[in-house]
C-alpha cells in the first residue's frame, strides 16, 4: 500500500517536472518579461538603480502584451542614451516613477525622448525613474542628477500615489527613501536598504520562473482576488481616480498633505537648483467615469494642495488636467495605455509638447 503511494507520488513528480521542462523550453522562445535586476542599496551605494548596460525584454500579462526590448543604460536607468558629465548644452533631469520608466512605449515615443529631440542642439534630457517610486525618492534622484551629472534643470513628474507612499507608515519600498519619524516633532528622509534575494538569479535565469513572477504576477494573486471580490457586486466596488481610491482613510489624506509639505521643505537642498529651474508636471484625469468626483477625490485634493504649495514656493507647474482636457475635447482620443492607466504614445506626445513649449526661450548655458 505504502509502496504504491510512493510510486504514484514519484509518477506525479516526474510528470510535473517534465511539464515544467516543456514550458521552460517553449517560453525560451517567447518575449517573457525580464526584471531590471535592481542592484543592492545600502550606505555604500545609496541610489536605487538597475544593473547597467543591458537589453531586457518587457511584456505584461499571460499573452506577452506590448512586448518590446528596453535598454538599461550605462548607469542603470531606462534610456537609450549613455549618461555623461561632459556636454556643451544644459542638462534637464527628469525624475519620476513608472511614468518616467515608460515601459508602455518605445524609447523614441517617450515624452523625455521626444523632448530631447525637440530640444536637440539646445539641451540634453536624462531620465531617472522606476516603478513604485514616490515623491520622497524623487529627491534622491534629483540630488544624484545634480551631483553626478551637474543637471541644470529639473522636471518632476507627479502622479496620484506619490503622496501617501512617501511616508514609511504607508509604504516601505525596498531600495527607496521614505519619510520616517526621526523625532517626536519631525520627519527625516530614510533609506530602506535592499539586498537582492538569493533566489533571484535562479528565477531570472528561468523563462518559466520569470513568466510566473512577472507576467502572471503570482505573488500578487491574493491582492488581485481581493480586488475582484470587492468589485464583483453591482456597482459596490471601490472607485478609483488614477490608481488610488476616490475615498481613503482620513489619516491617509492627512499624511499625504504632510508628505507634500516635507517634499517642498527638502526640495531646494536636494535639487540644488533655484525654483525657476524646477518644473513640476502634475498628472490629470479628464474622461473616465470618475470625472464627477475628481475634484474632491483623494487625488483631486492632494494634487490641488501640491500645486498650491508649489506656486507659493515660486516653482513652475504644468497642470496636465486642462491640457489633456482640451486635446480630448478636440480629438476624443485616450491618453492611456490599453491595459493600465499609464500614458500611451499620445499621452507622451502631449506631455512632450507641453514641456517643449515651456522650455522654449528658457534655456541658458550650463552652470559652471
Amino acid at each position: 500500500m505504502f509502496g504504491r503511494f510512493l510510486k504514484n507520488l514519484a509518477t506525479v513528480a516526474v510528470s510535473l517536472a517534465l511539464t515544467a521542462l516543456v514550458f521552460e523550453a517553449v517560453l525560451q522562445f517567447l518575449p517573457v518579461h525580464q526584471g531590471f535586476q535592481s542592484v543592492a542599496v545600502n550606505q555604500t551605494q545609496p541610489v536605487f538603480h538597475a544593473r547597467p548596460a543591458r537589453i531586457v525584454t518587457s511584456s505584461r500579462d499571460w499573452d506577452f502584451f506590448n512586448a518590446r526590448d528596453v535598454r538599461v543604460n550605462n548607469v542603470g536607468f531606462r534610456n537609450d542614451q549613455d549618461y555623461t558629465v561632459e556636454g556643451r548644452h544644459p542638462l534637464i533631469a527628469v525624475v519620476g516613477d513608472s511614468y518616467v520608466e515608460s515601459l508602455q512605449v518605445d524609447y523614441a515615443d517617450s515624452f523625455f525622448a521626444r523632448l530631447a529631440a525637440d530640444l536637440d542642439g539646445r539641451a540634453r534630457v536624462y531620465s531617472f525613474g522606476f516603478s513604485g517610486a514616490p515623491l520622497s525618492q524623487y529627491l534622491v534622484w534629483a540630488r544624484y542628477a545634480r551631483d553626478t551629472f551637474q543637471a541644470d534643470y529639473l522636471v518632476v513628474v507627479v502622479i496620484s500615489n506619490d503622496f501617501d507612499e512617501s511616508l514609511g507608515v504607508w509604504k516601505r519600498g525596498q531600495g527607496f527613501h521614505h519619510y520616517e519619524a526621526c523625532t517626536e516633532a519631525d520627519y527625516c528622509l530614510t533609506r530602506v536598504d535592499y539586498e537582492p534575494a538569493v533566489y533571484r538569479p535562479l528565477v531570472e535565469a528561468s523563462a518559466l520562473g520569470r513568466y510566473l513572477l512577472y507576467n502572471l504576477q503570482i505573488l500578487e494573486i491574493g491582492r488581485k482576488i481581493e480586488l475582484f471580490l470587492q468589485g464583483s457586486g453591482e456597482g459596490d466596488g471601490p472607485r478609483f481616480v488614477g490608481n488610488v481610491e476616490v475615498e481613503v482613510d482620513p489619516k491617509r489624506l492627512e499624511d499625504s498633505l504632510l508628505a507634500i509639505e516635507l517634499f517642498f521643505r527638502d526640495l531646494p537642498a536636494y535639487a540644488g537648483l533655484p525654483p525657476e529651474r524646477i518644473c513640476l508636471v502634475v498628472d490629470g484625469r479628464v474622461y473616465d467615469e470618475t470625472r464627477d468626483v475628481f475634484d474632491e477625490s483623494f487625488f483631486g485634493r492632494t494634487r490641488r494642495n501640491f500645486m498650491e504649495q508649489a506656486r507659493a514656493g515660486g516653482y513652475d507647474v504644468i497642470d496636465l488636467e486642462p491640457i489633456f482636457a482640451e486635446h480630448f475635447a478636440r480629438h476624443g482620443e485616450s491618453f492611456e495605455s490599453e491595459r493600465d492607466g499609464h500614458w500611451n504614445e499620445l499621452g507622451h506626445a502631449v506631455v512632450a509638447d507641453a514641456l517643449a513649449a515651456y522650455y522654449d526661450g528658457r534655456l541658458t548655458a550650463p552652470s559652471p
